[in-house]
């Protein structure tokens, strides 16, 4: 009896939650996402950093490693191409790609764009990182090109689905990770932390800087960004590995000038600290 009555309950709960459009679920252990944070931390890799791009949004801090650099990637297209035009004033030419705009702005120099999003496999709305850059660049050369990435929350799936060998043809990877404060869902914390793994066997995180386009979130006892701008320079570039002295350094600037400025804490310069902030 006490049987079916459990049973019972649980059934009424199940329909009184669907109609609510609610779900129960487990969430991801809170060590689990601190630990993920703390291999986040940036550190001082022997490279001064410079900033390429707008003031505002659009601008991104890399380290200033460029000679020898070819090409730069660059999925998902904006109003501005401010980073991609002074790379190009270096000499660095640009392909971008993004199926909802029919190209790039007008404003932009020297570069090639394809309509259609970058993701994890190739057909008529999309390619792969590694068809664009062996149809773009097919002789490119061991961390020869740069990649900045701003797609929304498919970064994921598409450098999930990008093989070793592509990535290591690029020397430094600048990407907006979204989503964050969802870290708690299992199956996205999966996603993240194994894009993260596949990145950091061959990268070494040089900067991060929050858009502050979203807030901070209390997730797992710690202060976590939405969006995060994250910046990664090859293993085979690092000089040096020591900590950051200041964060946000003092070339970063208000992504949305309209909106509050969030700021990382100082356990985000500190991987111990974060692993054990809560």
């Amino acid at each position: 009896m006490r049987r079916y009555l459990r049973n019972a309950f649980a059934r009424g709960t199940s329909r009184a939650l669907s109609l609510l459009n609610l779900h129960i679920s487990q969430r991801t252990d809170d060590s689990r996402i601190r630990d993920l944070a703390s291999r986040l931390v940036p550190h001082d890799l022997g490279h001064p950093l410079r900033r390429l791009g707008a003031s505002g949004d659009g601008g991104y801090l890399i380290p200033d490693d460029l000679d020898g650099v070819q090409h730069c990637f660059s999925p998902g297209v904006a109003d501005t191409a401010d980073f991609e035009d002074d790379l190009y004033g270096m000499g660095i030419p640009s392909s971008l790609a993004d199926y909802s705009v029919d190209g790039p702005p007008k404003s932009l120099r020297g570069c090639d764009f394809i309509k259609k999003f970058v993701g994890a496999a190739a057909n008529d709305r999309t390619i792969t990182v590694d068809e664009w850059v062996r149809s773009t660049c097919p002789n490119a050369g061991r961390t020869s090109l740069i990649l900045q990435m701003d797609i929304e929350t498919a970064e994921y799936e598409t450098l999930l689905a990008t093989s070793s060998e592509t990535l290591s043809r690029f020397r430094i990877i600048v990407l907006e990770l979204h989503a964050l404060g969802r870290l708690t869902d299992p199956l996205f914390f999966r996603f993240v932390e194994a894009t993260m793994n596949k990145l950091l066997e061959q990268f070494e995180v040089a900067h991060l800087h929050v858009n502050n386009a979203k807030s901070l979130l209390p997730v797992a006892g710690i202060e976590m960004p939405q969006l995060l701008e994250i910046t990664l320079l090859h293993k085979d570039r690092v000089k040096l590995r020591r900590p950051v002295v200041q964060l946000p350094h003092p070339l970063d600037k208000t992504n949305v000038k309209s909106r509050p400025d969030y700021q990382l804490p100082d356990y985000w310069r500190d991987a111990a600290r974060l692993r054990n902030a809560a």
